[in-house]
């Protein structure tokens, strides 16, 4: 804010991005399956629809939308309109969970079948955003807007929702089986934040475990078998991916990469590779590592642009990202009394 309290100064990002699609083991060109050519209409956000789908996000009119693509590029089709936006997509067999903020600007979770059709409320509060769905689709964790560190569970098909936490930061998520849920929970000790996850069961009560993770650490999710968090670590600058076994002890290093950063990091199902989006410098490109960290394999070699979200298909074959480009520049705002 400017001294007289006339102007404004604002950071202005402009993103364009587009989905592609990849083989996972990297002896394949990457393909892409959108092509929008403005960042009015650019994609989102994303998630696997099945074997041979995306349900995916992208602005329409305005108003930012679901929408469905084959993964060969095939059969792009636009399954939510209206006076709203949606966002926060978790896909169930049949259909997409999002969430969806009216004009009457409260966000509520919604439900819509793969055709398009039968679009439903899940949520009617004073505001409700989705964390996760658990692995058989049957129950959602969300937070209310209203109490933000209340961690809700509901069933998807209609029933009473549950408070499970009373502790909750962020970052809440379903392990593997649906037994338990692993989130990061608010910590300060001696006036500085700690970082800590704990480990609840799905139908709540006292934590099964609690870890303290490294300052800089961020993004853990469950490995495959259910028997560890895995989590991005930052040190001096560069990123790796470590452990955390749920029955304690130490954390392990999987990757030791000495320069570089991982913004993203997904298992394949099988839990036989981790898919990361890593970048050196100005290159952002797709790796995948196994379990143990051995044997890194760069599956895209782009050399501009950058890879903002990624995600291996349900059948560990290929790995679908949205790739693009990132602009930021400093604008004057005036005139806005």
């Amino acid at each position: 804010m400017s001294a007289d309290g006339a102007t404004l100064a604002a950071l202005r990002s402009v993103t364009l991005a587009n989905l592609w699609i990849a083989p996972a083991g990297g002896k394949g060109r990457p393909r892409q399956l959108t092509f929008n050519a403005s960042s009015e209409t650019g994609v989102w956000d994303f998630v696997p629809a099945g074997h041979d789908a995306i349900l995916f996000t992208a602005p329409v009119d305005h108003f930012t939308h679901l929408w469905m693509i084959g993964n060969d590029g095939e059969g792009l089709r636009q399954l939510t309109s209206g006076p709203a936006h949606d966002y926060g997509l978790r896909w169930l067999p049949g259909g997409g969970i999002y969430d969806r903020v009216g004009e009457d600007h409260v966000p509520h979770i919604w439900r819509v079948d793969a055709d398009g059709g039968n679009t439903r409320s899940l949520t009617k509060g004073s505001g409700e955003l989705l964390q996760d769905l658990s692995p058989d689709g049957k129950t959602l964790l969300y937070v209310r807007a209203d109490s933000p560190h209340e961690l809700w569970s509901a069933p998807v098909d209609g029933g009473e929702p549950l408070k499970i936490a009373s502790s909750h930061d962020y970052g809440a998520e379903f392990s593997p089986d649906g037994r338990r849920v692993a989130f990061f929970t608010p910590q300060e000790i001696e006036g500085r934040s700690r970082r800590e996850c704990v480990v609840i069961p799905a139908s709540g009560g006292a934590p099964v475990a609690t870890f303290s993770f490294p300052p800089r650490a961020y993004q853990f999710h469950w490995t495959p078998d259910g028997s560890a968090l895995t989590l991005v670590d930052d040190k001096d600058g560069v990123q790796n991916i470590l452990r955390q076994p749920i029955s304690g002890g130490e954390q392990q290093k999987i990757t030791r990469f000495s320069e570089g950063q991982i913004s993203d990091h997904e298992w394949f199902a099988d839990g036989g590779r981790i898919l990361m989006n890593r970048r050196n410098g100005d290159l952002s490109n797709l790796w995948s590592v196994g379990p143990d960290g051995h044997d890194p394999v760069a599956i895209t070699d782009f050399v501009t642009g950058s890879i903002f979200q990624i995600h291996p298909t349900p059948n560990g074959k290929d790995a679908v990202f949205t790739y693009g480009t990132k602009n930021q520049d400093v604008v004057l705002v005036r005139g806005f009394r």
